[in-house]
């Protein structure tokens, strides 16, 4: 009864499947689909195995089949694939990706811009606007792309900005001009006065309570931030979680929360801004709110024209910009390392969810 205008890059999302509902008596553990491999175990959050498809419609399989591992820790992968024991995985550290691009008769590497989003939210609820502008101001995307060495590109919004709803801008460059405004703004808005470099408000350091989990480099990320903000008298303190949702973007329990997610998912800036920037969505718990923001969220709900959709969205993000509700700090680079044996891994696709198909080989 409503009309739905993403429903067609929906259905292109990664985690719609078509099923054949009859025949699937086990649909959690045993689902019948339409992919080249079935699946032979399944552990959540653990190892996933599958075989090959015997009744595939679409032709010969060249892998009996795969093994997933999940793997969070950045230095367990990077073992792994040098003893032998993965043949190929994806989001690649700039440390690994140096080993590997040293020893170019091992390992095939490719790097393309992709849309894996690391960002942060300042929690409305606890920080001013000049405090939270200051924080902007501060924290610079260059030189953390830089640190990074590669692997992620510094960020203007939650999108690319060679699409057409990725065209927003900051007020202000953050860079060195950016750090002098804001510790201004921070001499105006705390006593002129501060013991050991960090600035006191109503007689207490100010001391920000900075939340990451330990994945997707947000660990570096976290403690580049936290010297940025020392850098202009800003004291602040790191808490890492291993799971957010169940945690600190549950519980609003933060000043800052850094988070990393695929923004653009389907082509389509929706998904973004109504889980963080709409009252209410998924990960929206750093209270922006805005009256002229979610009237531009209803209409985006319902517009089919993609030209108006993107100016819609390019209005939206920009308001929240201008309310510093949010930093969005790079774009992941999709890096994937394979063995030298391995071809046919969706390594040139932008999108990390997929991997193998029946043209998979070794």
């Amino acid at each position: 009864d409503e009309i739905y205008p993403t429903l067609v890059n929906d259905l292109a999302s990664p985690e719609m499947a078509i099923m054949d509902l009859d025949a699937s008596n086990d649909i959690d553990n045993a689902p019948v689909a339409t992919g080249p491999f079935v699946v032979k175990s399944f552990q959540p959050e653990g190892t996933v195995e599958v075989s090959r498809n015997d009744k595939y419609w679409g032709g010969d399989i060249k892998l009996d089949g795969a093994v997933f591992y999940y793997m969070q820790d950045d230095e367990s992968k990077l073992m792994a694939m040098q003893n032998g024991e993965i043949d190929c995985y994806t989001s690649v550290t700039a440390a690994a990706k140096e080993i590997f691009d040293a020893s170019p008769d091992k390992y095939t590497v490719t790097d393309i811009p992709a849309t894996r989003l690391q960002f942060y939210m300042l929690n409305q609820n606890r920080l001013s606007d000049e405090l939270r502008k200051a924080i902007n101001l501060t924290v610079d995307c260059d030189a953390i792309a830089s640190y990074l060495n590669g692997t992620v590109t510094a960020a203007v919004g939650p999108f690319g900005t060679s699409t057409a709803y990725g065209k927003v801008t900051y007020i202000l460059t953050r860079n060195s001009i950016g750090n002098e405004a804001a510790a201004l703004l921070m001499i105006g808005l705390m006593l002129p006065f501060f013991l050991f470099g960090i600035y006191e408000k109503d007689g207490q350091d100010l001391n920000l309570n900075i939340c990451y989990y330990p994945a997707r480099s947000l660990d570096s990320l976290a403690i580049l931030i936290q010297e940025q903000l020392k850098a202009i008298g800003v004291g602040s303190y790191l808490t890492s979680q291993e799971d957010a949702d169940a945690t600190y973007i549950l519980s609003g329990d933060y000043d800052i929360a850094l988070y990393c997610m695929i923004a653009d998912k389907n082509g389509d800036p929706y998904y973004f801004i109504d889980t963080v920037l709409r009252p209410g969505g998924y990960w929206a718990s750093a209270g922006f709110e805005s009256d002229e923001a979610n009237e531009l969220i209803a209409k985006l709900q319902v517009e089919t024209d993609s030209n108006e959709r993107a100016r819609l969205a390019n209005e939206i993000v920009q308001l929240a910009i201008d309310d510093n509700a949010i930093g969005c700090v790079g774009l992941f680079n999709n890096i994937t390392v394979s063995a030298k044996n391995v071809s046919g891994i969706y390594e040139n696709c932008p999108f990390d969810f997929y991997r193998i198909d029946a043209d998979t080989d070794m």
